[in-house]
C-alpha cells in the first residue's frame, strides 16, 4: 500500500492462479500483479492482490488501488497485459489513452491451444517468428506468408492471431533496442514460476496470511536485487 511515484514509463499487468486452503477444502484463486519500469532503468512490483478471479471488476479495483496510491500514468508510454478480457476493459476506464501491448507467450500459447497435435510444434514455432519484425510492415508481411501456410492446417490458430493482430504489434513503434522488454509479460512470469516452485512441495497455499507471506517475501527479493542490478533503458520514443 505504500505510495507510488508516477515516473513509470512501462507497466506490465499480469495473474498467477492460486490454490489457498480453507476449513473445508481449498479454493482457487488469482493473484493480480504490476511490475514497473522508470524511464531511468529502476524497475520494481509495484503491487499484488489476491481476487476471486480476472474479471473486469477485479482488475478495475486492482488498476483503481494503484492510481490512488500515485501512479496516475501521466509519463506512461506503454502497457503490456495478458489476452484476458476483463483486464483489456478495465484498461479501456483507467487508462484509456495509454497503448496496450497484448504478450506474444500469451498469444503463442493461444495458438498452441488451438493447433491440431499433428501439427503444434511447427505452427508455433513459425508464428513465433512474427515477434521478431523489426516493424509494422515487415510483421504484417510474415503474418500473410503464414497464414497462407497455416490456413487449411490450423485455422483457428491463425483466426486467433488475426483477430488480436493490431495489439500484437504496438511495441513495433518504439526502438528496436526495446522490442524484447516490452513484447511480452516475461518479467513477471519469471517471478510466478518462482511462486509455482515454492509452492510445489506443499501442493497449495495452507491458509490466505501463508500466501501473503510467501509471495511478499518473493517479490520484495526480487525488488532488492533488481536495485542491485539496475539495466539501462535506451531512449523512449515521445
Amino acid at each position: 500500500q505504500k505510495p507510488l511515484d508516477d515516473g513509470f514509463v512501462f507497466l506490465f499487468l499480469d495473474g498467477i492462479g492460486v490454490t489457498i486452503g480453507h476449513e473445508i477444502g481449498a479454493k482457487r484463486y488469482c493473484i493480480l500483479v504490476a511490475y514497473g519500469i522508470r524511464s531511468d532503468g529502476s524497475r520494481e512490483i509495484l503491487s499484488f492482490q489476491k481476487a476471486d478471479s480476472e474479471s473486469a471488476s477485479a482488475w478495475q479495483m486492482f488498476l483503481d488501488n494503484l492510481k490512488m496510491r500515485g501512479l496516475k500514468g501521466r509519463n506512461l508510454k506503454l502497457i503490456v497485459v495478458d489476452g484476458g478480457k476483463g483486464l483489456w476493459k478495465a484498461l479501456g476506464k483507467s487508462f484509456p489513452l495509454i497503448p496496450a501491448q497484448l504478450c506474444w507467450v500469451h498469444k503463442l500459447r493461444n495458438v498452441s491451444t488451438h493447433c491440431p497435435k499433428i501439427y503444434r510444434k511447427q505452427c508455433v514455432a513459425e508464428a513465433g517468428k512474427l515477434m521478431y519484425a523489426k516493424s509494422a510492415h515487415q510483421a504484417a508481411s510474415r503474418f500473410r506468408h503464414w497464414r497462407n501456410r497455416w490456413q487449411d492446417k490450423a485455422p483457428n490458430a491463425v483466426a486467433s492471431v488475426k483477430r488480436d493482430f493490431d495489439k500484437l504489434i504496438t511495441y513495433l513503434s518504439f526502438p528496436y533496442s526495446l522490442h524484447s522488454l516490452i513484447r511480452s509479460t516475461n518479467v513477471i512470469e519469471r517471478c510466478f514460476r518462482e511462486i509455482e516452485r515454492r509452492v510445489r512441495p506443499m501442493g497449495y497455499f495452507p491458509n490466505s496470511a501463508s500466501c501473503q507471506r510467501v509471495i511478499y517475501a518473493l517479490f520484495a527479493y526480487s525488488n532488492k536485487q533488481w536495485e542491485k542490478k539496475r539495466f539501462r533503458l535506451r531512449a523512449v520514443k515521445e
